[in-house]
């Protein structure tokens, strides 16, 4: 029994000097021989598997690197003059192939943020504040784009929706199979103090914040869409919306080969979305 309580007591120990440890550390800052999307990703622990490609070089949309990305693209891709993704469908253009495969960490998506110290009072706190921020810009969203939902499942960490829409072919649950059912999913973890990037554009850059951060192990932050086998409903909107609908502290990283453009094509590239707006992995 003693054995035991001096074991829980030095892990103990061991968790309140390793979080006060990334209290203390400092601000990250923007190296300008990255992306946003980079600085962005690594800030929240996103490195491994994530790198920056060159600009098109050429009006054909070439890269410099082009074997990496398996085909050209439309230079003008890089320079949308839409609100985000969602209107490259409407204009032809296509997003570069990413054939390099992240590490498995990166094969999925992810949500990451810095919630200003001053909205919780402890990280228990900013947790369920948390989960309150994202289940109203869900339902907003929903709203928004004219679904109804259903809460299909909750626990500590991990909610569930069904949504419903004949707009979007995701059928009510009445006599359908679990393939077909159009689903988000959020799965959020505690977070733990650390000071926020220089670079945010909200007022807690560079002070002490609630980061959610990208894991290190299975225990990741996500934001998850299932549209079901006949849905026709587009991940990259929803998402968009979504972003819009969070905080502006509030980062999602989409993985490669996730999403599907309004046109149903497979959105190929890996991306941050920033409010809304998307961010690519480009300098």
């Amino acid at each position: 029994m003693f054995k035991k309580a001096v074991t829980i007591a030095a892990l103990a120990a061991s968790y309140a000097l390793l979080n006060g440890c990334a209290s203390m550390q400092s601000a990250a800052k923007y190296d300008s021989d990255h992306s946003r999307a980079y600085n962005l990703s690594t800030a929240a622990g996103l490195e491994q598997g994530i790198r920056d490609y060159d600009k098109p070089k050429t009006g054909t949309g070439s890269l410099a690197n082009s074997g990496e990305y398996g085909a050209a693209f439309t230079a003008t891709g890089f320079y949308i003059p839409y609100s985000g993704l969602s209107g490259l469908a409407s204009g032809g253009l296509n997003l570069i192939s990413w054939l390099v495969q992240p590490e498995d960490q990166y094969k999925h998506n992810n949500f990451f943020a810095w919630m200003p110290k001053g909205m919780a009072t402890s990280e228990e706190d900013s947790l369920l504040k948390m989960k309150k921020i994202i289940r109203a810009a869900l339902k907003k969203t929903f709203k928004d784009m004219g679904v109804d939902y259903h809460k299909r499942y909750e626990d500590e960490d991990v909610y569930e929706y069904y949504i419903y829409s004949k707009k979007y072919n995701c059928p009510t649950m009445e006599h359908q199979l679990l393939k077909n059912m159009c689903i988000v999913g959020v799965r959020v973890y505690e977070p733990y103090i650390q000071k926020a990037p220089l670079f945010l554009k909200t007022s807690n850059k560079g002070k002490k914040s609630y980061k959610y951060s990208v894991a290190r192990n299975n225990s990741y932050n996500n934001i998850g869409f299932k549209r079901g086998d006949m849905g026709k409903i587009s991940e990259v909107e929803f998402f968009e919306a979504l972003s819009k609908n969070l905080p502006k502290w509030a980062f999602m990283y989409i993985a490669p080969n996730q999403f599907h453009l309004p046109s149903g094509k497979v959105v190929k590239a890996p991306y941050l979305l920033e409010h809304g707006k998307p961010l690519f992995y480009v300098i």
